[in-house]
């Protein structure tokens, strides 16, 4: 029985220390500003998503899209893993030349196996992978969702695994997107609309 007791302990304390239990998924943002139109709306928006270091792929003003070129994160558990990010931004017009835009992760997972490598031949292969344009020919990998971890959960410590560290990265870099979205549009943090699944 005491047996049992410590293996739940440890079980539970390895839970709450990585983070084993189901994850929340944000599916996107939405920002409606009061006092702008279409067009500036449009306009704030493609420059907040160059500001913030994403090149635009594809962009439309009048069917009001946006998509990026993909910014990747890398680690290596057993293989190379890539994560990668894509901003998809669609400004819909609303009556009276009014806007509201909806910001949406776009966010892709790939494994690449390699043979048996020492460190430095691993940190090469990652390195080169990192260094290199995400080309149309290259397998992006499988559509994940963005995680959504509570402020209290970001912090990043000397046992948070790779993953949940890129993970956590890859939400601050699209939440700063939308703060900036945000005030770019007068629109404080609050006034951000997030849909996080429960």
């Amino acid at each position: 029985m005491k047996r049992v007791m410590i293996f739940i302990s440890i079980a539970a304390f390895m839970t709450m220390l990585f983070g084993c239990g189901s994850s929340k998924l944000l599916f996107d943002v939405t920002a409606t500003p009061e006092n702008q139109t279409y067009d500036d709306t449009y306009n704030k928006v493609k420059a907040a998503i160059v500001n913030n270091g994403f090149d635009v792929k594809e962009e439309d003003k009048d069917a009001g899209f946006i998509t990026t070129t993909y910014k990747k994160w890398s680690y290596t558990s057993g293989g190379i893993v890539t994560l990668r990010l894509q901003i998809r931004a669609n400004v819909h017009k609303l009556a009276g030349g009014k806007a509201q835009v909806v910001l949406t992760p776009g966010v892709k997972e790939a494994v690449k196996e390699v043979a048996k490598k020492s460190v430095l031949e691993t940190v090469v292969e990652v390195a080169k992978v990192l260094l290199t344009k995400t080309t149309e020919e290259e397998d992006l990998g499988e559509d994940r969702q963005l995680v959504y971890y509570d402020e209290k959960d970001r912090d990043i410590g000397f046992l948070t695994s790779e993953d949940k560290k890129i993970k956590i990265a890859m939400l601050k870099t699209f939440l700063k997107l939308a703060d900036d979205v945000g005030n770019a549009c007068g629109l404080t943090k609050d006034q951000l609309k997030l849909n996080i699944s429960q």
